[in-house]
């Protein structure tokens, strides 16, 4: 079945609009820096420590799943903050509620980063502070 609605000008233009999106996020909002520092040292870690191809998928999924909650919250937030200018408990409910969100994501990430990269941490430390066996004084 053809779809009437789909041509390559429409996907540009959407394509456009999202990358807008992730501009102004980027530029915008202090947590979006703060993700993009995150990002890239991670992804810096990453080569460094030579990660496996699953470490990879598990970094990818972790930051593209901080990125996408935080932009979520970022947009409920400013939707709010457009239409209601009085303070209620429902509109700090439903922020509060984008913001944990938010938290879960970036705790599982951590954990992640945790578990991929303490023990290749140690085992530097080890090759760095402890004598190579044979070598001893």
């Amino acid at each position: 079945m053809k779809n009437s609605n789909f041509n390559i000008k429409s996907r540009a233009a959407s394509l456009r609009h999202a990358l807008r999106g992730l501009l102004q996020f980027a530029h915008s909002e202090i947590n979006g820096k703060i993700q993009i520092i995150v990002a890239i040292t991670v992804i810096i870690l990453g080569i460094l420590f030579d990660i496996s191809l699953f470490d990879w998928t598990a970094v990818v999924l972790s930051i593209s799943a901080v990125f996408a909650l935080e932009i979520v919250n970022t947009a409920i937030e400013k939707m709010y903050n457009l239409y209601s200018v009085k303070q209620s408990n429902e509109i700090r409910d439903i922020k509060d509620l984008g913001a944990a969100a938010v938290l879960i994501t970036s705790v599982a990430a951590l954990v992640n980063g945790i578990l991929i990269f303490v023990p290749k941490i140690f085992e530097l430390m080890q090759g760095v502070f402890l004598w190579p066996q044979g070598n001893q004084l």
